[in-house]
This record gives structure tokens, C-alpha cells and sequence, in this order.
């Protein structure tokens, strides 16, 4: 990582189907926060988003809170399984964006889900 990081990739994990509408939304109230913390120093993050969720959450929540940002336009769909080869995919897309210059540093946003009450 560069001592001045002047480009940020932000990978946003959510999930496809709105069965886990409280994950998506605090997934995507960190990434929004975290963006809008970049954007008040001057960087406008790079977006890969993982889940369809996220993607529909950025067309109605951050375009309301004048949140800046690049969308890829890279898209994964959150698969109900995990796959080797699904993983490989992601980790290539974001190695790609990060080996060719185009971010700095690469930061993943998820939720770890624990109970109804408690996500982290």
C-alpha cells in the first residue's frame, strides 16, 4: 500500500433475495458510511459489488445521501453455495483492479451474522 492512497476499491457482499433485508441494510449503512468518510478526503471509491442487494441499494439509498462514487460495473451474484471456482472468480476481479493501478487499496465490507439480534 502506497504511503498516500488516492484510490480505494470497496467489495460490498450482500445477498441476492431480500429474506436477509437487516444483513443488506447494515452491510450497506457501513459501506455507505465508509464511502462518505473517503469522499470528505477526497477520494471517490471504487465499487465491485457481490449480491444483487447491493446494487439495487445504490441506485435508491446513496444517490439520496450524495454519496460519490465509481461503479465498476463489476457484478457477481451471490450464489446459495460457494464454490471454488465462484471464489476464484471474485479474488480475480479484485486482484485485476488492484495489480493494474487502478485502486490502492482494496477494502471488504460483509456483515457477520450471529443472531436476529446481533451482526457485526
Amino acid at each position: 500500500v502506497p504511503e498516500k492512497v488516492t484510490n480505494v476499491g470497496l467489495v460490498l457482499v450482500t445477498s441476492n433475495r431480500g429474506l436477509c433485508g437487516a444483513y443488506n441494510t447494515f452491510v450497506m449503512k457501513r459501506a455507505l458510511k465508509r464511502t462518505l468518510e473517503l469522499n470528505a478526503q477526497g477520494i471517490v471509491p471504487k465499487l465491485i459489488c457481490i449480491g444483487k442487494k447491493s446494487l439495487i441499494q445504490l441506485r435508491t439509498r446513496w444517490e439520496v445521501a450524495g454519496a460519490k462514487y465509481n461503479n465498476t460495473g463489476i457484478w457477481f451474484g451471490m450464489p446459495d453455495s460457494i464454490t471454488s471456482a465462484t471464489a476464484s472468480e471474485i479474488s480475480d476481479s479484485i486482484r485485476n483492479i488492484f495489480l493494474s493501478g487502478d485502486v490502492d487499496k482494496v477494502e471488504i465490507i460483509y456483515a457477520k451474522f450471529f443472531s436476529l439480534v446481533k451482526n457485526e
